[in-house]
């Protein structure tokens, strides 16, 4: 259900299913559908935030970096976007010029990871 959701669109719908049923081969369509808004220049929503923040929380991957960092840089929620910079780290993929910027991040939490690196 959750790839005919992400398929037809509804991305926030469907990657709220993915949370808990998340597979590898999940991954290459939540690229093409997160990157296709890059594309249209979208901004990543609160709930998409927190989605993928959950989904590589809970499901390590080191090819997640290019997801990650879109929603770091296309969110809205500077609590999101800690969970995002947490994920990232977890991962493995939180570049040196990312945890840079967030030693100066408007949410403490950001930072206290940021100093951590």
């Amino acid at each position: 259900m959750a790839i005919k959701l992400i398929t037809a669109g509804n991305i926030e719908a469907g990657l709220s299913l993915l949370v808990k049923n998340w597979r590898k081969q999940d991954e290459a369509l939540m690229r093409k559908c997160i990157l296709s808004a890059k594309k249209a220049k979208a901004k990543i929503s609160h709930s998409t935030q927190q989605n993928l923040r959950d989904i590589y929380l809970a499901h390590r991957s080191k090819s997640c970096g290019d997801i990650l960092v879109y929603a770091y840089q296309n969110g809205e929620c500077a609590h999101c976007r800690f969970g995002i910079v947490d994920a990232m780290k977890k991962n493995r993929v939180l570049s040196e010029s990312i945890s840079s910027e967030c030693l100066y991040d408007s949410y403490d939490k950001t930072r206290v990871i940021a100093k951590d690196c």
